[in-house]
């Protein structure tokens, strides 16, 4: 990716695992991680799911349904 950041090494999706990691890891499903050069991978929050690695944002659950807990993976977990 192309990071507006100067010296950012991770796209958004990914993490860095420590200060000067060049190695970056997609986030996990259920997280996702929507800034350039982020150390952590942020939980999906109530009413959405994260069904891949490397989310840059989470999916909204469809209208009428919701979903109370955090970290989703499916969109079954939508009701």
């Amino acid at each position: 990716c192309a990071s507006p950041l100067p010296r950012a090494r991770c796209c958004t999706g990914t993490y860095s695992k420590g200060p000067g990691s060049a190695l970056c890891t997609s986030c996990p499903r259920g997280t996702f991680q929507n800034q350039f050069a982020g150390r952590v991978c942020k939980p999906c929050p109530p009413g959405q799911y994260g069904n891949a690695r490397g989310m840059r944002v989470c999916n909204v659950c469809p209208a009428g349904r919701y979903n109370p807990a955090q970290m989703s993976t499916s969109i079954d977990a939508c009701k």
